[in-house]
């Protein structure tokens, strides 16, 4: 997968496999990401940026993003990691993520790629998941998350509702091409 300038979003359950897929498959292919934490799963990876708030409110991701903006305009990262996503969804349509909401529609006039990471990714708004060039699903609960999410294909949804809970199966869809099923991760 070529990631530079684009958008991903990756979804499933608590101990699912994300944060391992996030750390081992996608932050190796930046030269300078940055996270924002909001718990600490990502602290081994050797080149990601930490960004620790005092906490991580809507107020402080907002005013982050703006700093986002200008290290990309320089050139000093390429991408920008979202962990926990759903918790800040709420105000994206609002004006209390305008910096995060000018993110999502011009991250690639920023030079960034961004990365969504979510345990409810029914609650990432179609803004993000309609324009989202790969997105990247593990087991996932809940049988209205396929409903109300916008922007997969029928295939994407039953190749979905075929993973082994068992195991650490997941998904990924590339626009325009139909899904893939990986087996577990090692």
């Amino acid at each position: 997968m070529k990631l530079q300038k684009k958008k991903i979003m990756v979804g499933g359950i608590q101990t699912s496999g994300k944060s391992y897929f996030v750390k081992n498959m996608l932050i190796p292919n930046f030269r300078k990401p940055i996270l924002f934490e909001v718990h600490p799963d990502f602290r081994e990876c050797e080149n990601l940026l930490i960004y620790r708030p005092s906490e991580p409110t809507v107020k402080e991701l907002n005013d982050f993003c703006l700093k986002v903006k200008a290290l990309g305009l320089a050139g000093k990262i390429d991408a920008f990691i979202l962990d926990e996503a759903d918790m800040f969804m709420m105000s994206i349509l609002g004006k209390e993520l305008n910096n995060l909401n000018d993110l999502v529609i011009n991250h690639a006039h920023y030079g960034l790629a961004l990365v969504f990471v979510t345990r409810r990714p029914q609650d990432i708004p179609p803004k993000i998941t309609e324009s989202s060039h790969y997105i990247i699903m593990f087991t996932v609960e809940g049988k209205n998350v396929f409903d109300r999410l916008k922007g997969i294909s029928e295939e994407f949804e039953e190749a979905v509702r075929k993973l082994d809970y068992d195991y650490r199966d997941f998904v990924v869809k590339e626009i325009g091409r139909k899904p893939i099923t990986y087996n577990p991760l090692p």
